[in-house]
């Protein structure tokens, strides 16, 4: 189990679709708020802006007051060097100095040069020497104020960088209203903006503080278990009221939970007549429950005897899933107070499964000896006894389940209980000996790619005949052998190599010993070549567990024929 929890990109992908309604809330939130601020700046008229627009005419007049050639009329030629000079004056007036002398005189605090240099106009009328400026304001008083004084300022600047030329207004600076700013709509998108990665932030922190398990894969690498299950998440049996037998029968879980079952048949074994395991999680949001429940249900349905008992001494919650009321004198806590006996609490919802009902108490239940004693007196009478245990990330009464049986079934609960506290659980169950059979991942969103059900289904109708088809094989290899012994006693002694005549000098026991072996080993590995690769986890596993049934009932007639043959030998050596 590799206790270092690692952050993917998936896992980020995966948080982020989580918590997609809080983006998408925060986002909204933000634009709206910033819509809202803008409304409220705008009834203030703090972002209406204003249009100030006015006219000058450009003058050859001289410093001193004189035109050309000191007079004090204007010719043409001073008409024509005015429209000439009107480049020249357009950059002076929207130049740096020009605008840092009206800051200055204004007095204008937090405005920079660019601010008004960006919502200065100034255009030339036709081919004149009349120049239209006009100014972007937020202010109609102010915007007045500094339109005049770009003008006073031209006048002081301009005959001193140009020796000549000065500005003589035409129409007075004036006001008009245009509409809202352009922080007005910047605002509502900023903090749009702001939301939007504020609702993202809390869904990576909630990935770091809190990581669950997301990832099938993480089951193997990242906790150390095996899954034999995946249940996909399933409105039609987890959430309604009802006897759960009438919600899981036509739910898509049920095909899940009835691969899972068949390979928690096959990691039991089929030898010993009677099997005992426990059903543990790490917290009580897992649905522990009813994936116990729902095993025996399946259990039940393959004709097993099956006994499920309700030991969660915290939530005790089996009976309700099956019954509407619960008889006190029909559960475990009457057997504890000696109210009633073993016969008298037993269930029966059909005839493969029995229940043994708990009802919550103040004070839980231990698992003394008297209890103790009882469970193990009914794992006698059953073929299957399934105990739903308390969860093992909460309570450290689950462990006391390892004095009856140390076989354990873990629930993982997709995307609920924290990854650490998952492991913590898991290391508990370690030290108390449990041996963990597999885990159940439940509740998976999404669609989940599972065919595995009709191939657990095929195989299990088919597993008679690859018992019989395992015996005949077997019964085949020891045709053979008799076949190779009699070849090889025939043979004459000078034609040998020495390698057969190395066979020939041996026993004819351990001769057919070797012989076994190769064939055997030739068998194993004709079966190793035709494995398939499965396209998913769940079919990986039944392949798994169908491979090692075959293999262990071949085993197992192999060696009761290699027995045959011993005995036939020795009897034959004595006569």
């Amino acid at each position: 189990m590799d206790d270092e929890i690692k952050i993917r990109v998936s896992d980020i992908i995966f948080a982020l679709k989580k918590h997609w309604k809080l983006i998408v809330v925060a986002t909204v939130a933000g634009t709206l708020f910033g819509l809202m601020l803008t409304a409220m700046n705008y009834v203030q008229s703090s972002l209406v802006i204003y249009k100030i627009n006015g006219s000058f005419a450009v003058s050859a007049r001289n410093e001193m007051g004189f035109f050309t050639g000191n007079g004090t009329s204007a010719t043409s030629a001073d008409f024509m060097l005015a429209e000439d000079m009107v480049p020249a004056i357009r950059y002076v007036l929207n130049s740096r100095k020009v605008i840092g002398m009206v800051i200055e005189d204004e007095k204008l605090i937090g405005v920079k040069p660019s601010d008004i240099s960006a919502n200065l106009s100034l255009s030339q009328y036709g081919e004149t020497q009349i120049i239209d400026m006009s100014l972007i304001w937020r202010s109609p008083e102010e915007g007045v104020a500094i339109w005049n004084s770009i003008v006073n300022a031209g006048n002081r600047v301009i005959p001193k960088a140009l020796q000549l030329g000065t500005l003589v207004v035409i129409n007075d600076a004036m006001a008009t209203q245009m509409g809202i700013s352009r922080e007005g709509p910047n605002l509502a998108v900023l903090l749009g903006a702001l939301g939007f990665l504020a609702g993202m932030g809390i869904a990576m922190i909630s990935l770091l503080m809190h990581p669950t398990l997301n990832n099938l894969k993480d089951v193997d690498s990242v906790l150390g278990m095996e899954t034999i299950g995946i249940i996909p998440q399933s409105l039609s049996w987890s959430e309604q009221n009802g006897n759960i037998m009438t919600r899981i029968k036509n739910s898509e879980a049920a095909e899940s939970f009835s691969a899972s079952t068949y390979i928690l048949r096959n990691r039991l074994g089929t030898r010993d007549k009677h099997h005992c395991f426990y059903v543990t999680s790490t917290t009580s949001k897992e649905g522990k429950s009813a994936v116990a429940s729902n095993i025996a249900i399946q259990l039940a349905g393959m004709e097993c005897h099956t006994l499920l008992i309700d030991f969660d001494t915290r939530s005790p919650d089996i009976g309700t899933m099956f019954l509407p009321e619960i008889d006190y004198a029909s559960t475990l806590n009457a057997i504890y107070r000696g109210d009633a006996n073993e016969h008298d609490v037993i269930t029966h919802v059909n005839g493969y499964l029995d229940l043994l009902l708990m009802l919550p108490e103040h004070n839980p239940i231990p698992l003394d000896g008297t209890i103790e004693e009882l469970f193990t007196s009914l794992i006698e009478k059953y073929e299957y006894v399934i105990i739903n245990g308390s969860p093992v990330g909460m309570v450290s009464e689950a462990l006391s389940l390892n004095q009856v049986t140390n076989n354990a079934v873990f629930v993982v609960g997709y995307d609920s209980a924290v990854m650490s506290e998952i492991q913590t659980a898991i290391q508990k169950m370690d030290k108390a000996g449990a041996r963990i059979i597999g885990c159940i991942v439940n509740g998976v969103k999404g669609k989940v790619k599972d065919t595995r059900s009709n191939q657990a289904s095929s195989t299990k109708n088919s597993s008679r005949k690859n018992r019989h088809a395992a015996r005949e094989d077997s019964v085949g290899v020891n045709a053979e052998l008799e076949e190779d012994l009699m070849n090889m006693t025939d043979k004459p002694r000078d034609r040998q190599t020495e390698s057969e005549a190395e066979q020939t000098d041996a026993s004819p026991k351990q001769t057919k010993k070797r012989l076994w072996q190769r064939r055997k080993g030739k068998s194993d590995a004709a079966r190793g070549s035709t494995s398939a690769n499965p396209s998913d986890i769940m079919e990986n596993l039944i392949s798994e567990e169908t491979v090692e049934m075959q293999h262990t009932d071949s085993a197992y007639t192999a060696e009761q024929l290699q027995a045959e043959e011993n005995s036939n030998q020795e009897s034959s050596q004595e006569k």
